[in-house]
């Protein structure tokens, strides 16, 4: 069942793009793996979702005031983006690493999938 959902986490650039075949068997075997980790459909970006384990109940219940930096509930850091993408060997560049947070109908395509490296670099997410 489709519901509103949130995801959270860092989305960084890929050194070298990745094609479609290579994205989609990549983000099959991190779909088997349960990591949240997955290559967006361009190719160019890897980002990684802290609440991808999490039951719906909880991805669902997003509600509330937070203050602070935005970061994954669990407490995630930059640092634990960087060591899975050493862990996975996705070779991203360092300084476009992004924290982010997505809120949005999963009935549909998550808005990190159709984001591209020059809108990411542009911090424009205005039509997506």
């Amino acid at each position: 069942m489709s519901s509103t959902v949130k995801q959270c986490g860092f989305i960084a650039v890929l050194k070298n793009k990745v094609d479609e075949e290579e994205r989609e068997a990549g983000n099959e075997n991190q779909w088997e793996l349960k990591t949240g980790v997955r290559v967006g459909y361009s190719g160019e970006l890897v980002y990684v979702d802290f609440n991808y384990e999490k039951p719906l109940r909880e991805r669902e219940n997003f509600y509330g005031l937070s203050l602070g930096p935005t970061r994954a509930q669990r407490g995630e850091s930059q640092a634990d983006f960087e060591a899975l993408m050493c862990k996975y060997a996705y070779d991203i560049e360092k300084g476009s690493i992004t924290p982010y947070t997505c809120i949005y109908y999963n009935g549909g395509d998550s808005p990190l999938d159709m984001l591209t490296k020059d809108k990411l670099l542009a911090g424009d997410v205005s039509d997506l």
